[in-house]
């Protein structure tokens, strides 16, 4: 076996292993590593991620990010964990371990090397593996001395019948839909219907949303190649032919993730968003789409996450959609004896003032 880094000329290789993997997800894509790289250039970030070759094939890929976190050293994945480890489907038991050790111990050294004090990773929650398999059903990191941060998400199985779908949904929820209807038209755009035009209406949006531009122009141009691609889809509200909110979502093999969402200023009297999202299942399901994840799950403070009442309140809010809520594997390694004492104090401290 034989560890080589991740380079260019390398991607098309690396995009076809995800493709055939069942424990890989669009987060595991050349594509997504891209976007990383371009998320946050202050931060520094350089492409550590490496792949495992039998000296015929693929076995194992492992994407990673190296930046720079309030000084220090840390593998991380833009503004959130990066992710686990994907193997070959056709490995046997035996083989997987083998392997999955030998990953491990090269990011230890790797690490060592960089002078890393911490490693956040997760585990994608639309892979076939988690979802349908059932394989990495528990938080394997633990295994390697990673200390168990994980938290929830929901997932909608678009596998139902629509009338089921819709019967999940509140009460509260399908009042406002109804009522949206009455005012909204909904548009979708894939690759199919996209156009440079419409998606700069939805980064426009996006800023008066924000108050501001929030990230580079590099990023937005790489979400219109996703959709341009087959990636990704823009939802889209309108009103008198005005957009009021826009809703983008990726979408890989057979499961779509809500990424993320903007709207007008104005006050809207009836909520476009409700409206917007029973559209994107419709359109997801119609298109043979076999899951959908609509967001993590915040319940309460834990040691390593403190929800505010906003956060808590867009957790409930997507809960109203039905679904089954799942566990979302992450996990911290620390390689800094200092860092973690002082990490995980401030955090018992800020727990400890809830009590």
């Amino acid at each position: 076996m034989k560890i080589l880094p991740l380079t260019r000329e390398k991607y098309q290789e690396w995009d076809e292993f995800c493709r055939k993997s069942d424990e890989a997800w669009f987060w595991h894509t050349s594509e997504w590593i891209e976007y990383v790289l371009n998320y946050k250039p202050d931060l520094g970030p350089k492409n550590m991620s490496f792949f495992v070759t039998d000296g015929q094939k693929i076995v194992a890929i492992c994407p990673l990010i190296l930046q720079s976190m309030d000084g220090n050293s840390e593998f991380y994945y833009g503004a959130d964990y990066g992710q686990v480890p994907a193997f070959l489907n056709e490995l046997s038991s035996r083989e997987n371990t083998k392997i999955m050790k030998l990953v491990f111990n090269h990011l230890d050294e790797l690490s060592k090397a960089e002078n890393v004090i911490r490693l956040s990773m997760r585990f994608p929650s639309l892979d076939k593996a988690f979802l349908e398999d059932k394989k990495n059903n528990f938080n394997y990191l633990t295994k390697f001395n990673f200390l168990d941060s994980s938290i929830a998400a929901q997932i909608i199985d678009l596998r139902k019948i629509e009338s089921e779908l819709w019967g999940d949904f509140t009460h509260g929820l399908r009042e406002t839909i109804n009522k949206g209807m009455q005012c909204y038209k909904i548009n979708i755009f894939d690759n199919n219907n996209i156009t440079e035009t419409k998606f700069r209406e939805y980064q426009e949006l996006h800023k008066i949303d924000a108050g501001r531009v929030t990230r580079q122009q590099k990023t937005f141009d790489l979400m219109l190649d996703f959709i341009k691609k087959g990636y990704a889809v823009l939802a889209e509200a309108e009103k008198d032919g005005v957009s009021t909110s826009f809703a983008y979502i990726y979408i890989y093999k057979k499961s779509a993730y809500y990424g993320s969402s903007c709207k007008a200023k104005h006050n809207e009297i009836v909520p476009s968003g409700h409206l917007l999202q029973w559209h994107i299942i419709q359109w997801l399901k119609n298109h043979g789409y076999l899951f959908y994840e609509i967001g993590g799950q915040r319940y309460g403070n834990t040691l390593f996450n403190f929800p505010d009442k906003k956060e808590l309140g867009i957790s409930t809010f997507k809960r109203s959609f039905g679904g089954f809520t799942v566990p979302l594997f992450w996990g911290e390694k620390y390689y800094d004896k200092d860092f973690f004492l002082k990490t995980y104090g401030e955090r018992i401290r800020r727990y400890a003032e809830f009590m």
